[in-house]
């Protein structure tokens, strides 16, 4: 069990205003393919603005353990460069798998893994970087 934490990020926000906006352009220039993508877009959106999202996995946090980060292959962030981790963590919301928003301050808390006597302690199969204990797995479940 335990908690995951995950980083998403809003990639593409469609707002009805702006649905109807592309249509009425769609419509002077008589793009009827579009204009039928388009309402049908609109037609089955289920909120006024509807998100497709990018949902990436930053950790664990198992009861009596200390927190676990995945450094998904560096895909999201440069190797021992704390600056690119941060502007990667600020690029979206961070939330937990119980759908509770974390800020990036408190994830960061949660995230060290330092002590009662201030020292960093350490999984077997992972190493440190920014004072956060990473996995060499990228595997969680």
């Amino acid at each position: 069990m335990g908690t995951n934490y995950y980083l998403v990020k809003p990639s593409i926000e469609i707002s009805i205003e702006g649905l109807d906006k592309k249509i009425k352009s769609c419509e002077i220039l008589d793009n009827r393919e579009e204009i039928k993508f388009l309402k049908s877009v609109k037609k089955n959106m289920l909120f006024p603005i509807d998100y497709l999202k990018n949902i990436i996995h930053l950790g664990k946090k198992s009861k009596g353990w200390k927190f676990l980060a995945d450094h998904n292959n560096y895909k999201y962030f440069e190797k021992n460069n704390y600056e690119d981790y941060i502007d990667f963590l600020n690029r979206g919301y961070i939330m937990n798998n119980y759908e509770k928003r974390i800020s990036l301050d408190e994830f960061l808390k949660i995230s060290r893994n330092i002590d009662r006597e201030g020292k960093l302690t350490q999984h077997n199969n992972s190493f440190i970087m920014f004072d956060i204990v990473f996995s060499h797995y990228t595997d969680f479940s």
